[in-house]
């Protein structure tokens, strides 16, 4: 949703100002309380520092601030030519060293976070992964960060639960930003509960901050930097307001939006409103579904000045009129997001690098804009394009098992469409009679084939390699199995979860934000579609066993909806009268079964706003209503005892189809098989009556719907 791309940015280019400010401030802090106690000027690992080395400290921390960072580093240059095997200094070197760098050179930048680890081990005498002394805790903050950057959300959290473990005797100000970190990556991950336990700990932290700023109101701080390292020294405001925004969000995640109407209404009220007030607003009136409101609010929000901002203003209009069903203003939108994007992407830094923190955060929005630019080109009836859009997400998204879902859509929407285009050729003649030849007694009718099925037993060397996508039903069976095995592994990680496991509830690789949000309703409509989409597939391929094989475990599923059992029948039908196993495909094709064609699964407690629009969609090709759909299974039920040559049984369920008002497009085909039941019982002159009027006679309509099924 376009929330996320809210997060991902705005609150990012926050907590990197952490960098340099904790480990430097909280020396200083140290030193200056030790002096106030008479002690001697000592690090926190006991080393003498003496006065010249304090100043020079507390310089280095102005200049960065100050974004001085050629300045910065001088000083700090001097500062290590006095204590050269200090790793506090080596970390804070490095970090204004990626500054000055326009924040590029981000392997340098965790070589040196490595090294630094390595150093504190070797003082301390303990593993690198340990995080049980202060010292260490402002550097894995901020590998931790760097991890969150890249999208290595398990790393990132592991880092950050030992941190948490250790919090209490951090400063408060290095203590919030460890809590808003983990409250990220807990809605990346959608682990809301874990969001709860840090954003609880943020809430005792500004009472007492409150507390603290009565009881010293009177008193004055040695520095403004000591200040910001004082166990009251939190801007209690801008903490609050931040952590409204961070409550506001896991109630749009994790409901109810009662409770979030009441944060969002807090934000709105601040000065000056920003605009990630409006945005939270916005996706609150997205997911009540008054589009248009989320619109206007949108477009109320303050001045837009950062291209970030601006690739969330599109993005979010994209996905409003998504669910507003106009997918073409839809894919104009985030083709003006991408746009921006890739100004962002290719824009050099003050050295002419490119490769600079902002394009990787950019490069990451890329894919995600990208992927949406090929589902609105899919829904807007452009497969062909859109495919193209989403096979150049594969590196993104390779984990996601509705990517290859979607790639497979495409895939089968294009064999449609040639489909469509062949109807659309013939579309002035005959739909039955391909042509006429021969004159007098000796002149012949021929018919159209029912269905070209040349391309399925196509030698290896005129077929095409899955290793060269390409739109067609071959390359759309490897994606939908890819599908089902990724949505297999999620479905086992969200029963670990329920049973209390969460040790595998993060995924292990660049995670995407659609992964991480589906809940057990989105698994259980996918698994429906791909197990129906690989059935589909397979009977076009001439791949029997494999359709019969998911038709069957399709409907073995429980709360199955009415139009994929009505699917898993068909298939299972076709793919057993093609294998020569009549009798059991007549099983599969009774009529009286068909109660309910709707595409809805059961909805739950889980369902949100954005599932129930899309759970009662009946796509338009399918049969519109429980008559038709059981008219055209009497048609199939017909072709099968043609097939037993039971003709007599395969008229009753044509009379019967007919009775039942029988879909103007599934027509031909009942035509066809009048035609066939009326020569097979030597009526050649009725079969040629047929065949001129293309109606089904001389079959009259029955009175009644009796059913007329037997074995």
């Amino acid at each position: 949703s376009g929330h996320q791309f809210n997060s991902l940015i705005l609150h990012f280019l926050i907590k990197l100002l952490i960098f340099v400010e904790s480990n430097m401030s909280e020396s200083i802090r140290t030193n200056n309380q030790d002096n106030k106690e008479g002690k001697a000027d000592r690090t926190s690992n006991g080393i003498l520092v003496s006065e010249d080395e304090r100043t020079l400290a507390q310089t280095a921390l102005i200049q960065f601030h100050s974004r001085k960072y050629e300045d910065c580093l001088r000083t700090i240059n001097e500062l290590i030519e006095i204590r050269q095997n200090d790793p506090k200094v080596c970390h804070n070197l490095g970090v204004a060293q990626f500054y000055k760098s326009s924040c590029t050179k981000l392997d340098e930048l965790t070589k040196v976070f490595d090294s630094v680890l390595i150093q504190f081990s070797g003082e301390n005498g303990e593993d690198q992964d340990s995080v049980d002394e202060f010292d260490q805790a402002a550097l894995n903050y901020n590998k931790a960060l760097i991890l969150y950057f890249f999208r290595q959300y398990d790393k990132a959290s592991h880092i950050i639960e030992n941190l948490f473990k250790i919090i209490e005797p951090l400063d408060e100000s290095l203590a919030c930003k460890i809590c808003f970190l983990a409250a990220d990556l807990s809605f990346a991950a959608r682990q809301t509960h874990m969001a709860i336990e840090k954003l609880a700990y943020i809430e005792k932290l500004i009472a007492s901050s409150e507390k603290g700023s009565i009881n010293q109101h009177h008193e004055k701080s040695e520095s403004h930097f000591n200040d910001g390292g004082t166990k009251h020294g939190l801007q209690s405001e801008s903490l609050q307001m931040k952590f409204n925004q961070y409550k506001a969000r896991l109630h749009l995640l994790n409901g109810p939006l009662k409770l979030c109407k009441r944060e969002i209404k807090i934000l709105m009220s601040s000065t000056p409103v920003t605009p990630t007030a409006h945005f939270l607003k916005s996706n609150f009136e997205y997911l009540r579904k008054n589009y248009r409101k989320s619109i206007k609010i949108l477009n109320s929000s303050p001045r837009l000045d950062s291209n970030d901002l601006i690739v969330m203003y599109y993005n979010n209009l994209g996905c409003i009129h998504h669910q507003m069903k106009k997918h073409n203003l839809a894919a104009l939108y985030f083709k003006k997001a991408m746009n921006v994007n890739e100004e962002c992407i290719q824009k050099p830094n003050d050295s002419g690098n490119i490769n600079s923190l902002a394009s990787v955060q950019a490069l990451n929005r890329h894919y995600e804009l990208l992927y949406n630019i090929g589902i609105e080109l899919l829904f807007s009836n452009r497969p062909l394009p859109g495919f193209e859009a989403l096979i150049q997400c594969m590196q993104a998204f390779n984990t996601d098992p509705k990517y290859w879902y979607r790639i497979a859509e495409c895939c089968i929407a294009a064999y449609q469409m040639g489909e469509e285009e062949i109807a659309a050729k013939a579309q002035n003649k005959s739909s039955i009679v391909s042509t006429v030849v021969g004159v007098g007694q000796h002149q012949k009718t021929v018919l159209k084939p029912t269905a070209d099925y040349s391309y399925r037993y196509l030698p290896p060397s005129h077929g095409i390699s899955v290793a060269n996508p390409e739109p067609s039903l071959k390359f759309a069976l490897p994606c939908l199995r890819n599908a089902l095995l990724l949505l297999s592994n999620l479905d086992s990680n969200n029963d670990d979860q329920k049973n209390g496991d969460h040790s595998q509830s993060l995924p292990k690789a660049y995670i995407t934000s659609s992964v991480v949000k589906m809940n057990s309703y989105d698994i259980v409509a996918l698994r429906y579609s791909i197990l129906a989409g690989i059935a589909f597939v397979s009977l076009h391929l001439g791949e029997l066993v494999l359709a019969l094989e998911h038709s069957k475990e399709l409907l073995t599923l429980q709360s199955l909806p009415g139009l994929y059992r009505y699917l898993g029948h068909m298939y299972a039908a076709e793919a057993l009268i093609r294998l020569n196993k009549i009798n059991e495909a007549i099983y599969h094709l009774s009529p009286e079964s068909i109660t309910d064609i709707s595409a809805s699964v059961l909805i739950s407690s889980e369902m949100t706003s954005e599932n129930k629009n899309e759970a009662d969609v009946n796509p338009g090709k399918f049969p519109k209503t429980v008559e038709a759909a059981r008219a055209l299974m009497y048609v199939n039920l017909a072709s099968a005892y043609c097939l037993q040559r039971q003709h007599e049984k395969a008229r009753k369920c044509i009379e019967q189809a007919s009775a039942l008002h029988l879909e103007k497009e599934h027509i031909p085909g009942a035509v066809l098989i009048s035609i066939y039941i009326e020569l097979a019982n030597g009526n050649v002159a009725s079969a040629l009556e047929i065949l001129k009027r293309q109606q089904l006679f001389p079959f009259q309509r029955s009175n009644g719907n009796k059913n007329i099924r037997t074995n």
